[in-house]
């Protein structure tokens, strides 16, 4: 199967924190909690954002059917979110000081592409 975004850039944050992003168990595991937790994210939301588009898109949309999906969706958002925090905490649980460090400060900055899946991943 083709690489995805997420894929590149774990390879990309793996080469940074100087391990391989297919042999290192830690961030192996932590890629692919995340890669689980967003894709579990999008298939559970995608119905739910596809009613929310029909309800808006009716003469009359009804404020508080759309308030209880986006209340659904921000559910769903919020499990996978606890999901990629825990895969988080386990992988810096078994990080080195120096990979945990650099970890931080990549996560510190909002604009570094490489920690972005992971910082989406954690956002509720």
């Amino acid at each position: 199967a083709k690489p995805t975004f997420i894929d590149r850039r774990f390879v990309d944050l793996a080469r940074k924190l100087g391990v391989d992003a297919e042999t290192d168990p830690g961030i192996a595991a932590l890629h692919r909690a995340v890669k689980t937790s967003l894709d579990v994210r999008h298939i559970r939301s995608q119905p739910l954002w596809d009613d929310i588009l029909a309800e808006f898109a009716k003469p009359m949309p009804d404020p508080a059917r759309i308030q209880a999906l986006q209340d659904a969706v921000v559910a769903i958002r919020r499990s996978t979110g606890d999901e990629t925090l825990a895969a988080l905490i386990a992988y810096l649980g078994q990080a080195t000081p120096d990979q945990r460090a650099k970890m931080m400060s990549f996560m510190r900055d909002r604009k570094d592409e490489d920690t972005m899946p992971l910082r989406f991943g954690l956002t509720p």
